[in-house]
């Protein structure tokens, strides 16, 4: 949540800027930072309206006389909003705004010595429908830098449990407690008569403790006061109008989140219930949801009107033809409305609050403040009394706390008297004798974390001050961690890939169900309970899908050249770790020789060499049957007989679905887990070879369908133990080749450890090699 501090300093007289504040409140335990304001030219300077005249020859224009406190300028300005006494951001000619350096210039034929700038033109928010208005008790001729400095926020992220947290109040409150700072205002307890103003009844107690609403009548509905607006967008929340903008000023102020109805549009009473199954509401986001029987609703007689602690609905919705209001101020059970805003993938800044709890005891308190804002904005009359349908009174527990125990556990040196000073400006009140140091506590109503002596002994450490506690000397345990080897492997995969020159890349494990068409995969699927969007229906079983996206997105951005890699999960019949990737562009790039296009060949190579690197020592490759590949350019990778990945290029027909129109992008997937029980851990030293070694050279026909793996295989086999080295030197087919076969060549080298070998040494280990070739593969040699 954003905090702008002079909004803060509303509630608490905070000398403190936002770097002090930020670190302040995050060794309080609250995670902030600050925010920087937009940094604008610094000769843009604030500047005040004098007089305005009518421009003689145009309508819509005004010919403006401001002063920066030395100097008077004539300007022409075309804004609607304009008016004397205004203070103004002023560019004078020379300046520049948006890159554009300020000219002296004509307008229908009176001169302007410079211009008033919009918010918009500044780049410091998003209205252009006006002149910035800035504050009238700014003094002129200052730069506008200095005003935005002036008005910096903090970024607080409060944990799942600080409910109290999320609210300027509530920050204030915060602050108020760690730097022992009085209040300027809190919320006071107000005398409210109770009576039925309006039918309503609660039938999900459990799930709705406390429902309080009141009625405002004669209302008029339109724009927000400058000062709301302004607040409101100063944390980034659009105005909708004065009444709603009365609600979500209240919400940001005070963390209660409230429900404005349009009364006349409500049929008969309000009613607190469950959904039915199947039952629908058109909300404010224009979106239609098909509701669960278990998600709590607001409804009138006909119908469901808002979702309860998560949005309203659409049909119920205060506009400029409203007369009526029915103000809601309720309390509902967390649970019921974390699981209604993840199941319908709906966060609101009320379903935020309402998860972590808000203070159940000021309801009441905060209708009457909406109340009489709406009654001095829009002009309503209140009716004095309120509903409130309270499930039974919550009762604050009751903490033992001991001090000795309490610097026990921290290993510090609190006091009784320290400890009592900070829970004074915590506000917990007492019970028995606080100055004993054995005593019970009652933690205020807005802090509903509180629930046992653990958490009091945290509230003081953090207020203590973590930095006064020392540490403790020595570790007195050690906790005795065993390496995991899959995790071993998958980081030696990762540091391989690296070495290779690529980058990683980290996506979601979901795909759309549009994406696992498109690669044959919709026989695989898992489809998720609860999806985030549509692309994310369904539990991967492969990470192409991501890895070509990415590349993709690469390409769209000028970038040829990829290397990318991604190790994460697929889910099937079982989960398993993949390791992906991509390549496409220049193989290598490096100015001293010609730069060469990614083939085949390279994947294949880096492939052979990854798996090397993994200590995996024999693999092959086999044509691939895999139909996102084109034909001739993929292979399957198997080890010890079993498939474990694939590669080659991505057909033309998937690279179009995915949107890539003109690149050659090759892939390829490789399940990690299987081959963990083939690597060889570890390296063992092969001393240099004495004795020479003698190279022999076979060329032969083979059948087409027998692979260059498969012969390469049996050549070793045949070669024992002599045959130290095999390459494949030549393919051909073509003229004196017969149909259906190709020629293959290889290179051979025999080579002993013991002895140096003869001819006839070597000539006995290629009689073998060529017997086994005829033998498996019926060859004819040339």
């Amino acid at each position: 949540m954003k905090i702008p501090i002079d909004w803060l300093n509303e509630f608490i007289d905070i000398k403190s800027n936002a770097d002090e504040i930020a670190r302040g409140l995050t060794m309080g335990g609250i995670e902030t930072h600050v925010e920087k304001s937009a940094a604008i030219d610094p000769e843009i300077i604030t500047a005040k309206i004098l007089n305005i005249e009518k421009h003689p020859n145009a309508d819509k224009l005004s010919l403006c006389d401001v002063t920066d406190g030395k100097n008077t300028y004539k300007v022409v300005c075309g804004a609607p909003n304009i008016k004397t006494g205004a203070v103004i951001p002023f560019a004078r000619v020379g300046v520049k705004v948006g890159g554009i350096k300020i000219k002296k210039s004509k307008i229908r034929g009176y001169e302007s010595d410079g211009m008033l700038c919009s918010e918009k033109e500044l780049g410091v928010g998003d209205d252009h429908s006006g002149i910035w208005l800035l504050p009238d008790n700014l003094p002129a001729g200052i730069s506008v830098n200095t005003y935005l400095s002036a008005s910096e926020s903090v970024e607080i992220e409060p944990t799942i449990n600080r409910g109290d947290a999320l609210s300027i109040f509530g920050i204030a409150r915060e602050l108020s407690a760690i730097y022992n700072i009085p209040l300027k205002k809190c919320i006071q307890n107000y005398e409210t008569n109770i009576g039925n103003i309006f039918p309503v009844e609660v039938l999900e107690k459990k799930s709705c403790d406390r429902y309080v609403c009141r009625v405002i009548e004669d209302v008029k509905i339109g724009s927000s006061t400058e000062y709301i607006r302004k607040r409101l967008e100063s944390v980034g929340v659009r105005s909708v109008n004065n009444a709603v903008d009365i609600t979500n000023f209240l919400l940001l102020s005070y963390g209660q989140p409230m429900h404005a109805f349009d009364l006349d549009k409500i049929s008969g009473k309000i009613i607190v219930r469950n959904a039915l199954k199947g039952e629908k509401i058109l909300a404010l986001d224009g979106k239609e949801y098909v509701l669960e029987d278990w998600m709590l609703v607001i409804a009138d007689e006909k119908k469901p009107i808002a979702i309860a602690g998560v949005i309203g609905g659409k049909d119920t919705s205060v506009t400029e033809k409203t007369k009526r209001i029915l103000l809601e101020v309720a309390s509902f059970d967390p649970i019921s409305i974390r699981k209604t805003s993840r199941r319908l993938a709906i966060n609101t800044e009320s379903s935020a609050r309402f998860i972590r709890g808000i203070d159940y005891s000021n309801i009441l308190n905060i209708s009457k403040i909406a109340c009489d804002m709406i009654s001095e904005i829009c002009s309503g009359k209140v009716v004095p009394e309120a509903v409130d349908i309270a499930a039974g009174q919550r009762t604050a527990p009751e903490i033992n706390v001991n001090i000795s125990k309490v610097n026990s556990i921290l290993g510090s040196d609190i006091t009784v008297n320290e400890a009592k000073q900070i829970m004074d400006r915590l506000s917990f009140s007492y019970k028995g004798n606080a100055s004993s140091g054995d005593f019970t506590v009652v933690p205020p109503s807005y802090r509903n974390d509180l629930l046992s002596e653990i958490d009091i002994v945290e509230e003081l450490a953090r207020i203590y001050g973590y930095e006064k506690i020392p540490c403790a000397s020595g570790v007195k345990y050690m906790p005795d961690i065993k390496s995991d080897r899959a995790d071993e492997f998958t980081d030696k995969a990762r540091d391989i890939a690296v070495s290779f020159g690529f980058l990683e890349t980290i996506s979601y494990n979901f795909i759309s169900e549009s994406d696992a068409e498109n690669l044959d995969m919709c026989g695989n699927l898992l489809k998720v309970a609860n999806p985030l969007s549509c692309e994310c229906s369904f539990l991967t079983p492969s990470l192409l899908p991501m890895v070509i996206s990415n590349a993709n997105r690469n390409f769209s951005r000028g970038l040829r050249d990829l290397k990318l890699f991604e190790i994460g999960k697929g889910f099937g019949k079982e989960e398993i770790t993949l390791f992906s990737g991509c390549m496409a562009g220049f193989s290598d790039v490096w100015w001293k020789k010609k730069n060469e296009d990614t083939d085949f060949y390279t994947v294949s190579g880096f492939v052979s060499a990854f798996l090397s690197e993994l200590g995996i020592k024999k693999h092959i490759f086999t044509a691939s049957v895999c139909k996102i590949y084109d034909n001739g350019e993929s292979a399957d990778i198997k080890v010890a007989g079993r498939k474990i990945g694939h590669f080659g290029l991505l057909s033309r027909s998937i690279s179009n679905l995915f949107g890539i129109k003109n690149e050659r992008l090759y892939v390829f997937e490789i399940e990690l887990e299987p081959l963990l029980k083939f690597s060889v851990r570890g390296k063992k030293y092969i001393p240099v070879a004495k004795f020479p070694y003698i190279e022999r050279d076979i060329s032969f026909e083979v059948p087409d369908e027998f692979s260059a793996a498969e012969i390469s295989e049996s050549i070793r086999s045949a070669g024992k133990p002599l045959l130290q080295f095999l390459e494949l030197s030549d393919c051909y087919t073509g003229e004196q080749i017969k149909e259906g076969s190709r020629s293959l060549s290889f290179r051979m080298r025999f080579q002993s450890g013991e002895k140096t070998l003869t001819d006839a040494d070597a000539d006995a280990s290629v009689k073998s090699v060529m017997d086994e070739l005829v033998r498996r593969f019926s060859v004819a040699f040339r």
